[in-house]
């Protein structure tokens, strides 16, 4: 988990369904050599039922991705509004210790 979140992509080849469904990330379904699903969230298997569970899933991991990314915009632009006004807050101190050399 730890090496994916820092971007690296991992692929695993299981038949425990626990696992795939407790890692909750894409779930590629092959039977007989052949792609019958591809979603994110849960193992599906070769039920067609499942797969409408699984797109709920999906829905919901986008939504969250969604929302995760919002809240790391508003802390870049928080960290760059807080920099900003550090260096506002330098330059004003430069300025003052000019002025008083003048004196």
């Amino acid at each position: 988990h730890q090496i994916n979140l820092r971007g690296t992509t991992v692929v695993m080849v299981t038949h425990a369904k626990d696992i795939v469904n407790r890692m909750r990330k894409r779930v590629i379904t092959i039977q007989e050599g052949r792609v019958v699903h591809d979603n994110v969230g849960i193992y599906v298997g070769a039920n067609p039922a499942n797969a409408v569970r699984s797109a709920k899933i999906e829905r919901d991991t986008k939504s969250l991705k969604i929302r995760k990314e919002m809240e790391a915009k508003k802390e870049r632009a928080a960290r760059e509004k807080a920099g900003e006004k550090a260096a506002e807050a330098a330059s004003e101190a430069a300025y003052a210790v000019e002025g008083s050399d003048a004196k």
